[in-house]
């Protein structure tokens, strides 16, 4: 079966203005995707976030991951410098989500402490969190964050479980599925 789906489709290739097109991918979206440029900082004009709710039928699409106050604490002063007990001794205070991306599901900008950052930076070097469109809930009583995530991975370009879920329940084939994820792009 693979065989003769690549056989189908050998010598295509996705393209934009006759450029061979950049097409990054994922496991899954957080029902948006998200620009290169706000994830890498470079910008193309096919990579812009785009509609993927499909992905929220998603197995563990939302995801939750609890850490103590201590092991967030120690995390933080690791990779950022920041000593959130000496910024405040309540952990409720330590995170401040300043904005999110366009679809306004990925954290874009947040302040840890007294330190402004990117979400994707306490995704990846701080906490290891499955994604950048994240919710954190810090709860007095046990002393522990819950960190909630939505998707899977660094959300630019086609989400492999959207594609999955157009082509097997909207009947999409991989023209329209890349042609979506990649808009402005060209299969040929």
């Amino acid at each position: 079966q693979v065989q003769n789906a690549v056989d189908e489709v050998i010598g295509e290739a996705v393209y934009y203005k006759n450029n061979l097109a950049f097409t990054p991918f994922y496991a899954t979206s957080a029902g948006v995707t998200i620009s290169s440029k706000d994830v890498w900082g470079g910008s193309y004009a096919y990579l812009v976030p785009v509609d993927s709710e499909i992905d929220e039928q998603a197995r563990n699409y939302e995801y939750t991951v609890t850490m103590t106050a201590d092991k967030v604490a120690d995390r933080v002063e690791d990779v950022l410098g920041v000593d959130l007990w000496d910024f405040s001794d309540d952990p409720d205070d330590w995170f401040d989500i300043r904005s999110y991306t366009e679809g306004d599901r990925y954290v874009k900008e947040i302040k840890v402490g007294k330190k402004t950052t990117t979400g994707r930076v306490v995704r990846e070097q701080v906490l290891g969190l499955r994604s950048a469109a994240f919710e954190i809930d810090y709860s007095d009583s046990t002393e522990k964050f819950t960190f909630t995530t939505y998707g899977y991975g660094h959300g630019v370009g086609m989400s492999q479980t959207g594609a999955n879920l157009y082509a097997n329940e909207e009947g999409w084939d991989y023209e329209e599925i890349l042609t979506h994820y990649y808009p402005g792009c060209k299969v040929k």
